[in-house]
């Protein structure tokens, strides 16, 4: 056979054995979306920070809040100054005061709970993302919400609002040819990409 003709026939069948190959990676998460402005720094008088998460049956939702609460110590390496109030603590006051944070902290609870600490001010944090429900459906409609990740600064004493900052990560339309098992992968690096622009944002505050 003529190696001219040989060449690209080779070619064209490597092509279409490949081409379902590369439609099973997913895509990479697009860049975190900060609301915060860059000039914006959190005053030098806060001290004590209490810092606190909605309570969610959503593993994952719930391991980023964790991993939100532990880089709160991170601050300490622009304020060394600065106390973290102890996570266990702020738990057993939710508790015993009946407060419950299933959803959104809203302001005065967060400042209420901050005061029974002794807390100069209160860090809640939030984080919206897919459902399950949004995953199943995504096979179907392809369009998945974006990740959310909200956080505040909230001075005990006036209930001032010195710091506030969304973070979003839009998700890329969910090619139907990708692999549904490498979704949750593809979720995990978007939600890693807002935990460290979340924590990037606080610790550029606190200079």
């Amino acid at each position: 056979m003529n190696g001219k003709l040989v060449r690209p026939a080779l070619g064209l069948l490597c092509s279409l054995v490949l081409m379902p190959a590369c439609q099973t990676i997913a895509p990479m998460p697009a860049p975190a979306l900060s609301s915060v402005p860059p000039s914006l720094s959190i005053p030098k008088d806060v001290e004590r920070l209490a810092v606190m998460h909605v309570r969610t049956p959503d593993h994952d939702i719930l391991t980023a809040c964790t991993q939100l609460h532990g880089a709160a110590f991170q601050l300490k390496e622009r304020r060394p100054s600065l106390t973290i109030v102890e996570r266990l603590g702020l738990h057993a006051i939710m508790d015993e005061q009946r407060l419950h944070m299933n959803g959104m902290v809203s302001d005065d609870t967060a400042v209420h709970v901050g005061r029974i600490l002794g807390a100069d001010a209160v860090l809640p944090y939030y984080i919206e993302g897919p459902t399950s429900r949004d995953k199943v459906l995504a096979r179907l409609e392809a369009e998945l919400p974006p990740f959310v990740l909200g956080s505040k600064l909230i001075k005990v004493q006036t209930g001032e609002i010195v710091y506030f900052n969304v973070v979003t990560i839009p998700l890329e339309k969910w090619n139907p040819d990708v692999s549904f098992f490498s979704i949750e992968p593809y979720l995990q690096r978007a939600l890693d990409r807002g935990i460290a622009q979340t924590i990037a944002d606080l610790m550029h505050a606190f200079r």
